[in-house]
């Protein structure tokens, strides 16, 4: 219960640090709403696999969510499509994230499926 509730922790923290920084670089000043996305989204993504990866690849997937995040929240008003409370971002594009992040992160005997990575 420990690995799970620390690896969720680390992926939703290092998700809105990583969404911090990029907002800042890219947009200057971040807006709360995209930190509060970034960090839920960071939460999404790794919860998938959260019994079955390291702390490093919790943060690992963390990182790569708020990329993820900032990009599909971007996305939403270049097509104009109104998602007032960020649900798509935090759901839809963190969670096809943190699925394909267990079969790229997940310890392949803790998931005992006998296929291998690429299978």
């Amino acid at each position: 219960m420990g690995i799970i509730l620390s690896n969720t922790l680390i992926g939703g923290s290092t998700s809105l640090v990583a969404t911090l920084i990029i907002c800042h670089i890219r947009y200057g000043n971040p807006a709360p709403e995209d930190l509060i996305n970034g960090a839920l989204g960071g939460l999404v993504a790794v919860t998938g696999a959260a019994n079955i990866i390291t702390s490093q690849d919790a943060a690992i997937i963390g990182g790569i969510n708020a990329i993820v995040v900032c990009w599909a929240s971007r996305l939403l008003l270049k097509f104009q499509i109104d998602d007032v409370v960020g649900a798509i971002p935090v759901h839809l594009a963190a969670g096809i994230w943190g699925t394909l992040a267990v079969g790229v992160f997940g310890n392949l005997e803790l998931l005992d499926t006998g296929l291998g990575r690429l299978e």
